[in-house]
């Protein structure tokens, strides 16, 4: 009789270890993102296609609307999160190593990484109401940490404003002048 109860837990485990190879579980978020944007100084029409590749790997490919552009495939670490197009250039955030900021617009015909941002706070994107450039708005990544209470607050902004071959280096203030920086600009 034991030896009957024994080989019964056996198939019992047999069959419920079978059972859950067949069921894996639903990954924890989208496969897949897919959107149309405008990059580059001729507004150039984009189909893009963001694909989770793992816990921590994001493929990232722009295939051109019409024309013969070359479609462009990018893959970063990180699973993004967050999404915006500025003007002419799509910025992506990512988490899972920390947060970054990364920004890809048109140059010289192909879509590249323009900018990146690592830090803990991550980079925003500020219009600029009277700038005279034809893309307004400038990314600003937050630098930088200290205290306040108990919250952590960034010390630094270093601004990059947007050019013909992506971003370029526009200063670091601390956070305090940071507006006043952003009406200097404009």
């Amino acid at each position: 009789m034991k030896r009957c109860q024994i080989a019964g837990c056996f198939v019992l485990l047999l069959c419920s270890a079978a059972g859950s190879e067949e069921q894996s579980a639903p990954p924890p978020f989208r496969r897949s993102l897919h959107a149309d944007c405008t990059l580059g100084p001729n507004a150039e029409n984009y189909f893009v296609t963001v694909d989770r590749i793992s816990a921590t790997y994001t493929r990232i490919v722009f295939r051109p609307g019409r024309g013969k552009r070359p479609v462009s495939d990018f893959t970063v670490p990180g699973v993004m999160v967050d999404f915006q197009e500025i003007d002419s250039a799509l910025v992506l955030t990512f988490e899972n190593p920390g947060p970054t900021t990364r920004a890809f617009a048109e140059v010289k015909g192909r879509v590249q990484q323009v900018f990146e941002c690592t830090s803990r706070f991550g980079a925003a994107a500020f219009p600029l109401e009277g700038a005279k450039q034809r893309h307004r708005h400038c990314l600003v990544c937050l630098q930088g940490e200290q205290m306040v209470g108990r919250n952590w607050l960034p010390t630094t902004a270093r601004f990059y404003l947007y050019t013909e071959s992506g971003y370029s280096f526009d200063g670091d203030v601390p956070l305090q002048e940071l507006y006043r920086k952003l009406a200097e600009i404009e």
